[in-house]
């Protein structure tokens, strides 16, 4: 059988029609039939959110569709195996050294810009967004904290590896390599667009600038390290140093 050629242009644009129809087509299909399989009929007649049974189903079954179909797919349709498809060498400690090192100051840096974020919202009482960001704050305070404790390392793994795990898989590892090569080879360019992107999808215009922020630094690494690994692990502990604030610390938060 003949190997499909497809040129970088049409790669790209592949990649980002599949991540769409992952974000409004896929994730709801696959997040409602698994409410069908995992919730119960009664719980999913009360469908409360804060249930966490129901909460950790959606936030599953969204990523899993959003992200990670568009990976699968893609390497699917263009033929290419998984190793082939992403940059890693012989785990470097020195990297992880460094990354752990710079968490840190990343991590007061993002606060600056988040809110500095906020304050642009804030210019627009009209526009609902300090509503919506009140409303997903007050969900996932409420889920966390309403949850048996030994839940806690479902969260976790729910809100922070897999996050990290599936959208650097798409956005640095493919979507920001189709970029600088269709720019050819304008790295900056192919960092920042994917970074953009990456914000941008994940619709909470109060967290815009620091998500596109973090994706540029994710999409350095990246490319300085040549391991995927790295931006993974470096976006898993953001994750997780946010959802631990946001349980254990919710006054600390910005609202």
């Amino acid at each position: 059988m003949e190997k499909r050629q497809f040129s970088p242009q049409m790669q790209t644009s592949l990649l980002l029609l599949l991540i769409f129809a992952g974000l409004y087509l896929v994730a709801g299909i696959l997040m409602s039939l698994a409410l069908t399989l995992i919730v119960s009929p009664a719980e999913l007649e009360a469908f409360e959110l804060s249930n966490p049974k129901i909460g950790i189903t959606i936030f599953v079954s969204s990523q899993l569709g959003m992200f990670l179909m568009a990976f699968v797919v893609y390497l699917k349709i263009v033929n290419v195996k998984f190793k082939d498809a992403l940059d890693y060498q012989k785990f470097n400690f020195k990297y992880l050294f460094y990354i752990i090192l710079g968490f840190v100051p990343m991590v007061f840096i993002v606060n600056g810009l988040t809110m500095f974020n906020h304050w642009i919202i804030q210019q627009f009482p009209a526009s609902g967004m300090i509503e919506r960001q009140i409303e997903r704050e007050e969900l996932y305070t409420g889920l966390f904290n309403n949850a048996n404790s030994s839940l806690f390392p479902i969260f976790l793994l729910a809100s922070s590896i897999l996050p990290a795990l599936v959208e650097e898989l798409v956005f640095r590892g493919l979507l920001f390599k189709k970029l600088a090569l269709v720019s050819n080879g304008k790295i900056h360019f192919a960092i920042w667009t994917s970074a953009t992107i990456f914000a941008a999808l994940h619709t909470q215009p109060w967290n815009l600038i620091p998500m596109i922020a973090m994706g540029g630094l994710f999409g350095y690494i990246y490319h300085h390290t040549k391991d995927i690994r790295y931006s993974i692990i470096l976006h898993a502990l953001f994750n997780a140093a946010t959802l631990t604030v946001m349980v254990f610390f919710p006054e600390t938060t910005i609202s």
